[in-house]
């Protein structure tokens, strides 16, 4: 008798639903992709002077994972998105290993002129 009492559980009477907590936060960052794509858009106006690939490449190294050096070149959309993912763990990495291969193959801004060595 002492076994069956030991072995029957109390359930409660209202189990609790998972918290839906990552969903607002899912849908706030495609609003903002949205946003930042839309922002992105807009043409990048250069004055033909050519930026100095130093410059860039410091900014890439320093403050590469908040796309610092993408703006600095006029590639918004590429700098909004590696702040987006910055604020996610693997996107932390991924932006890490964007900035180094940005600093690799990147020549040009974003209106064809070539970097000043």
């Amino acid at each position: 008798m002492n076994e069956i009492a030991e072995s029957t559980a109390v359930v409660p009477s209202h189990v609790e639903a998972p918290t839906l907590s990552l969903l607002p936060l899912i849908l706030f960052g495609i609003v903002l992709i949205v946003v930042f794509w839309k922002i992105s858009q807009t043409p990048y106006q250069s004055d033909g002077v050519p930026r100095s690939r130093l410059t860039y490449i410091l900014l890439a190294l320093f403050g590469g994972t908040l796309g610092l050096h993408s703006f600095y070149a006029g590639y918004k959309f590429r700098g909004l998105l590696a702040i987006i993912l910055t604020v996610t763990v693997l996107g932390l990495v991924f932006s890490i290993l964007m900035a180094f291969y940005d600093i690799i193959t990147v020549t040009h801004d974003a209106a064809g002129v070539r970097f000043k060595e």
